[in-house]
């Protein structure tokens, strides 16, 4: 199965997700990242933001054109490494979380990655096990919090 990854967008119960396709979106998605790691999360500033954006697939939920939900992902080889996945303090324990990274599993299939990974926050481990991930390697401190690589082999879409 092949995905155009330039167009994929879909709803679910009226919350739209999508790739980022405009400047102002990003922006969007960058003022909600600021809202939840740095102003929650007290992450500096200085973290937050990075050169990986520039080449980062950004996906976005949008509630009535409002960004209330973000992630990225990064190719790394045949692998791609999820971050900065965000959900607005009001919108979250609704599925959204969950939602954002299938988009990102579905852009991942889409380029033929073997693999997605990411670094969990301890907190939400259970979460991306939730969504098949699995731990790698040992418990670390990122930006003063402490942090799991996990992953997750992907298998080729069948036509």
């Amino acid at each position: 199965m092949k995905f155009n990854l330039q167009t994929l967008i879909y709803i679910i119960e009226a919350m739209k997700y999508e790739v980022v396709q405009n400047p102002s979106d990003l922006q969007q998605a960058f003022k909600l990242r600021q809202k939840v790691f740095v102003d929650e999360q007290k992450v500096p500033v200085s973290m937050e933001l990075d050169e990986s954006d520039h080449q980062a697939i950004h996906v976005i939920a949008k509630d009535d054109n409002q960004v209330v939900g973000t992630g990225r992902m990064v190719i790394d080889g045949n692998r791609g490494r999820i971050g900065r996945v965000a959900v607005d303090k009001l919108y979250r324990r609704q599925g959204i979380g969950e939602e954002i990274m299938k988009t990102l599993e579905l852009q991942a299939l889409a380029l033929e990655l073997k693999e997605i990974y990411l670094h969990a926050q301890i907190y939400v481990q259970k979460f991306y096990e939730k969504l098949g991930y699995y731990p790698r390697g040992s418990i670390f401190v990122e930006a003063n919090i402490e942090h799991l690589e996990m992953y997750k082999k992907l298998q080729p879409q069948r036509p």
